[in-house]
């Protein structure tokens, strides 16, 4: 899809707690026939309820005020759709001002879940003796958050670096996870994590 060049206005009201990523909601824009389409993409785990506000050149828009939107966490929703004019080249400028504050009376369109990157880095690095690790990368591979594996038993040089500070690598049955530069070989399951992520998050 071809990319339309804009420049970003936002406003943000709200304060996050817990497990929210405190990041500025995003807007993406696609060209589909003959519409600029724009989708709101929300990389907190909080839901927002948002009012966009789109201004610009080379395309109509319905008239009257905007509408809240109601956009979920760790998803990308389609907020507007804008009829390019003939032989226009749009170029547009848009504000966000965004609630945690969620109201009943919104719009609430369909959404498409995405991934978004946890506060700090995780990495898992899996060898043949782990008896869990086949678990944990299926949760994460349905969960929210990116991350990265390597295995051990393939990247040698990797597990030999990590001998200097994991005692009995050779012996671990447990994944051994790298959130933000710290190892840690207590966490079994993806529950585990979580609790590991927030308690990070709080700190």
């Amino acid at each position: 899809m071809l990319k339309i060049l804009f420049s970003i206005i936002i406003a943000f009201s709200f304060s996050l707690n817990g497990f929210a990523q405190n990041r500025k909601i995003k807007i993406e824009d696609e060209i589909e026939k003959n519409r600029l389409v724009l989708y709101a993409v929300n990389e907190n785990l909080q839901d927002f309820d948002i009012l966009l506000t789109v201004k610009g050149t080379g395309f109509r828009q319905r008239a009257g005020k905007p509408r809240l939107t109601r956009i979920p966490g760790a998803s990308r929703v389609k907020v507007q759709s804008l009829v390019i004019e003939r032989d226009q080249d749009p170029r547009y400028t848009y504000s966000i001002i965004a609630n945690d504050s969620l109201s009943s009376r919104v719009i609430k369109p369909e959404f498409t879940k995405i991934k978004i990157d946890p506060l700090k880095p995780i990495t898992v690095y899996i060898s043949e003796k782990c008896t869990t690790c086949d678990t944990l990368i299926k949760s994460l591979d349905n969960g929210t958050y990116k991350y990265k594996s390597i295995n051990l038993t393939e990247n040698v040089s990797k597990a030999e670096a990590l001998k200097k500070y994991v005692i009995g690598l050779d012996t671990i049955t447990s994944p051994i996870i790298n959130y933000g530069g710290t190892l840690h070989t207590d966490i079994i399951d993806y529950d585990q994590l979580l609790e590991k992520l927030l308690e990070k998050n709080k700190n």
